[in-house]
């Protein structure tokens, strides 16, 4: 931590890519099936990836949309598209080709949260396949990169929260402590006190408490805040 260097929890995720190649000179989309991004992005897999990319279908209905946003794609909203593929994270990669300047946009949302990276090449050539991969390569890597951000196992942060739990809900309270054992961002947990009503926990996080919270939504447990504290529902 003193050369501010932190740990990652290896979380997998699947998530849908939309790739779109723009010539820029002609101002006009490449199809999926035209744009080499597309078709070589799942040639090349690594073990250590956590980032499983399903990828669109060339279906008329959405070729048609991107025939038309040509001129305003920057700002387009492609929850439409997005939405048929039933994932809630995403990243919408747009790709402007200036003969051999290359201009990338992308959208990433993971877990609800959006962020918009812009990097460029000067001398990247799309119909050369080792200039492709070479691509395909850089992306993955900064994907893989953002993702493991969210994930990053900080000690210094030493949140503490107060949770409470129907204290005769014995199932709920098994489940609970079962999943804080689990929680690699939980350093440690007591219980603070008991009565025959509830049972207060005093946990301590190593991260943001919108991420425990969404953690532990998605475990099935719903949390309410009550009065100064959080209750289990």
């Amino acid at each position: 931590e003193s050369k501010n260097i932190f740990p990652s929890i290896s979380k997998k995720l699947n998530l849908l890519l939309l790739p779109l190649l723009i010539n820029v000179k002609e101002n006009k989309i490449s199809y999926l099936s035209e744009n080499p991004i597309y078709t070589s992005w799942q040639d090349n897999q690594e073990k250590f990836y956590l980032l499983n990319y399903i990828l669109p279908s060339e279906e008329i209905e959405d070729i048609k949309i991107y025939g038309s946003i040509a001129d305003t794609i920057d700002n387009y909203n492609f929850e439409k598209i997005v939405r048929k593929y039933d994932l809630e994270n995403h990243i919408i990669l747009i790709i402007y080709q200036n003969e051999n300047k290359i201009n990338i946009l992308s959208k990433l949302k993971f877990n609800n949260k959006l962020k918009i990276l812009n990097y460029n090449y000067e001398n990247l050539n799309l119909n050369n396949n080792k200039s492709v991969n070479r691509l395909i390569f850089d992306l993955k890597k900064l994907y893989e990169d953002e993702w493991k951000k969210l994930n990053l196992i900080n000690t210094s942060i030493k949140l503490p929260l107060t949770i409470s739990l129907l204290s005769k809900d014995h199932k709920k309270v098994k489940l609970f402590e079962t999943i804080l054992e689990d929680f690699d961002l939980v350093s440690d947990y007591i219980v603070t006190s008991f009565n025959s009503k509830y049972i207060y926990y005093k946990i301590i996080y190593n991260g943001p408490p919108d991420k425990f919270f969404n953690e532990i939504n998605s475990l099935g447990l719903n949390i309410e805040k009550k009065d100064q504290t959080w209750m289990i529902q």
